[in-house]
């Protein structure tokens, strides 16, 4: 019989969650810089639409991030109650 934490595996997944939206950041501050040093217009245009792209991503994934943060913990009391066996989901 496993025991687990459900408050654990929303934080471990909220962990994740900004993990991603960590990289997604850093992804969209290369495609700016590159549209910054290159010089031809096409491809300032396509690395400006990928950035804006990642952004769109970014706020996706924290807009769906907070629902799912708010509807779990909502679902979940605090302390002894929070403690489930795997066979009683």
């Amino acid at each position: 019989m496993k025991i687990y934490n459900k408050e654990v595996k929303v934080l471990t997944a909220d962990r994740k969650i900004n993990q991603t939206i960590a990289s997604l950041r850093g992804a969209k501050a290369d495609m700016e810089a590159f549209s910054m040093e290159t010089d031809d217009q096409n491809a300032q245009q396509m690395y400006a639409n990928c950035a804006r792209q990642l952004e769109s991503v970014v706020n996706n994934l924290k807009q769906q991030s907070n629902q799912r943060g708010s509807n779990q913990m909502g679902q979940m009391g605090y302390g002894a109650n929070n403690l489930r066996r795997e066979d009683e989901q």
